[in-house]
């Protein structure tokens, strides 16, 4: 049996897939990543585990959009570049996670 380091290095290292939300109440955009999709949306539906952002709009969203990514490190280079573009696009207040990043850097 490999330590807790190993085992958390190994998932880094497992594919994930990066997706867009868009809630159906408004044009509130949520992008996430995940190992497993459908597992996740689940999630999303039900409220369990799922983003305040989603919360707060009923849990009814479409799918936007789906990316996958090799690895944890590609999947989260790629959610930062997606939401900085829909930040551009729809405006800051409009999309789950957009207080995080630095604007001025893209």
């Amino acid at each position: 049996m490999y330590s807790f380091r190993i085992q958390r290095q190994l998932f880094k290292l497992v594919p994930r897939t990066v997706y867009i939300l868009q809630c159906n109440d408004a044009d509130y955009y949520y992008i996430g990543i995940t190992t497993n999709l459908e597992r996740r949306l689940k999630e999303h539906q039900t409220g369990e585990g799922s983003a305040v952002f989603v919360k707060q709009h009923g849990g009814m969203f479409r799918l936007l959009n789906v990316y996958p990514a090799a690895n944890e490190a590609i999947a989260k280079r790629l959610e930062r570049s997606l939401t900085l573009e829909m930040v551009a696009l729809y405006g800051s207040e409009y999309v789950a996670g957009a207080n995080l990043y630095p604007w001025g850097t893209y």
